[in-house]
């Protein structure tokens, strides 16, 4: 009888032992499950911070649309120099137009040397943009808690640390610049060049779109930027690895590099680490944000008058004199799409050599009347000869 009471109290006693170790089993595995959790939503946490911060650093990359109006000055003032290059063939060319040959030169230096400006201040906002990226880090750097977030007697989780940026662009992305057709032998010399995307009409982002002959000493160098569609601006956004293409750190390791970067950049990559701690054990969790800047904002239409003067070309001839000459391989592609000779001829019938002169007449005019009103532009009137 005794023993049986004996055999019993153990098999009791053995049930409370599995029971016990069973219940202890289960509080174990939720608190390393609960602490998994943790670990999750913290890194999730952290996640969003870093976000928020390569999306600040992005959204002032183009602050007040500063790339896209940029790039745009580019192409306008490639334009520019364009034309004044023509002008100034032309006036050397022609005899009756010698006497014009010394304003339309200084007209061409002083458009030579608005791309000089350009390329200064397109450098110059490279620079900015790398000082701003250093600042905006170290300010959050020294702001950051150096206390834990996230605290519970063996599992500890602290605020992440921005240890480096690096700066690019988005890849396969055009730049924000429609192209024109207002000088046909530019425009064949860019489609020769493959300086723009067929089916956008865009000028192809992250090109030194360099003008022929004389003028192939300056560089015109676009930004990649998301266009504008009819009036909407593409946002600041977050993108994944794969869509970013670097160009260059600037920081590395908390230490400032200066590195040489080409092209103006609109995107922006952060790496930071996040500490967690579990007793005396201590790791760093490593998080990347990438984001791009907001697109270009949409550009007001060109006058209609400048467009036609601009759209004309005499039949047979290049615009104003050409002086920009293509390889004789590519005449036969400006065939095919009507040129006439050399390839640039064969205008719309409403840019006709009679509409040129039509407008010509009517800027004489307008000149005339301004003479003999006294209003002249700049202190006098004066005939258009």
């Amino acid at each position: 009888m005794q023993k049986r009471r004996k055999a019993g109290r153990s098999k009791r006693g053995n049930m409370i032992a599995i029971t016990v170790l069973c219940i202890a089993l289960v509080l174990f595995a939720c608190i390393v499950l609960f602490g998994f959790y943790m670990l999750l939503t913290e890194q999730q946490r952290s996640q969003g911070v870093m976000d928020q911060v390569a999306l600040g650093l992005a959204k002032k990359m183009n602050d007040g649309d500063r790339i896209g109006g940029l790039n745009n000055l580019l192409t306008l003032n490639r334009e520019l120099v364009a034309g004044s290059r023509q002008v100034e063939m032309t006036t050397s060319t022609y005899q009756d137009l010698n006497f014009a040959e010394p304003l339309a030169l200084q007209l061409l230096n002083e458009a030579r040397s608005s791309a000089d400006n350009l390329e200064k201040y397109r450098q110059q906002q490279i620079k900015e943009t790398k000082q701003n990226i250093r600042f905006e880090v170290d300010r959050y750097n020294l702001n950051r808690q150096n206390l834990a977030h996230f605290n519970l007697p063996w599992w500890q989780s602290f605020e992440p640390q921005i240890h480096a940026a690096f700066v690019g662009n988005v890849d396969d992305t055009e730049s924000n610049v429609q192209h024109n057709d207002f000088y046909r032998p530019l425009n064949d010399f860019d489609d020769y060049q493959r300086f723009v995307q067929a089916k956008s009409n865009l000028f192809h982002g992250n090109i030194n779109a360099k003008l022929p002959s004389s003028d192939g000493d300056l560089d015109y160098n676009l930004a990649a930027l998301a266009a504008p569609v009819e009036n909407t601006v593409a946002p600041g956004r977050i993108l994944n690895g794969e869509a970013f293409k670097e160009s260059g750190p600037v920081i590395i390791a908390d230490k400032t590099v200066e590195a040489k970067i080409k092209q103006v950049p609109t995107a922006v990559e952060v790496l930071a680490t996040m500490q967690v701690s579990s007793g005396d054990n201590k790791s760093q969790m490593k998080i990347a944000s990438i984001a791009a800047c907001p697109g270009a904002q949409p550009l007001p239409p060109y006058p209609q008058e400048l467009t036609d003067y601009w759209a004309w070309a005499p039949d047979g001839t290049n615009d104003m004199g050409a002086p920009y000459t293509l390889p004789t391989h590519h005449k036969k592609h400006n065939k095919k799409k009507g040129g006439g000779s050399g390839g640039t001829g064969g205008h719309m019938a409403k840019n006709s050599p009679k509409r040129h002169e039509n407008v010509m007449q009517h800027m004489r005019e307008k000149a005339a009347a301004r003479s003999k009103s006294g209003s002249g532009s700049r202190g006098g009137g004066g005939s258009f000869h």
